[in-house]
């Protein structure tokens, strides 16, 4: 039944084991043997849940929108880790990462973002990084009363299990009163919530796009703070 989201069976059981497996294989060899594996028990799947949860999601958010391409360009993340800046050079994710973003640009302002290893995942909902246009808006949102009241009790009934998370200053920045009620929120540079740990047996499994549904909608009230923030500017 379309409807009801049931229609995605979950990831394959395989999908948690290649996973397990490249984290103590994480090499070129293991990957070239494995590849057909990716495609099949993790890369098609993933597009398979990219539509399913997608069209959903649309169905409460009509700006979601979603790619099934799986060149980097849509929503299924590459598995290639990009090592030029990193002290670990291991050319492989050892997590699946599965994006949808809300309105015409990737990563704008509120998106979906998915993700989950052999050990389970988690949805988040928000966004890793404020462009500075964004940011000057958020602050002066989060200053004013109204809306800045808003963004609080959307983030206070998330409820049990759901964190708040993003990157923040270490200070409430320069222009607004140190000691602002909602300081700690004037501190943040990004910021996006996240579902309580979905465990292993919830992604091999039907459940799983009913329960990110059923989560999103505890979520929406920041997704469209955020979002209705970013079409603002």
């Amino acid at each position: 039944d379309m409807a009801t989201g049931f229609d995605f069976p979950g990831f394959p059981k395989d999908a948690l084991a290649f996973f397990e497996e490249i984290k103590n294989n994480n090499d070129r060899d293991w990957f070239a043997e494995n590849k057909q594996r990716y495609i099949d028990s993790v890369q098609e799947p993933a597009v398979e849940f990219v539509v399913a949860l997608g069209t959903r999601l649309q169905s409460i958010a009509p700006e979601i929108q979603f790619d099934t391409a799986t060149n980097g360009s849509g929503s299924v993340m590459r598995i290639y880790r990009d090592v030029r800046f990193s002290k670990d050079k291991s050319p492989y994710k050892d997590w699946l990462g599965i994006g949808l973003w809300g309105g015409p640009k990737k990563n704008h302002h509120s998106g979906v973002y998915f993700g989950f290893s052999d050990d389970g995942g988690g949805m988040h909902v928000g966004s890793h990084s404020f462009s500075k246009d964004f940011l000057a808006a958020y602050r002066a949102a989060v200053a004013e009363d109204r809306s800045g009241g808003e963004l609080e009790s959307a983030l206070h009934e998330l409820g049990k299990g759901f964190t708040v998370n993003g990157e923040q200053l270490k200070r409430v920045p320069p222009g607004f009163d140190q000691e602002h009620p909602r300081g700690d929120l004037l501190r943040h540079k990004s910021l996006y919530v996240s579902t309580p740990h979905l465990l292993p047996a919830l992604l091999t499994s039907a459940a799983l796009v009913p329960t990110c549904i059923d989560y999103f909608k505890k979520m929406l009230p920041v997704h469209r703070w955020l979002y209705e923030l970013g079409q603002t500017i």
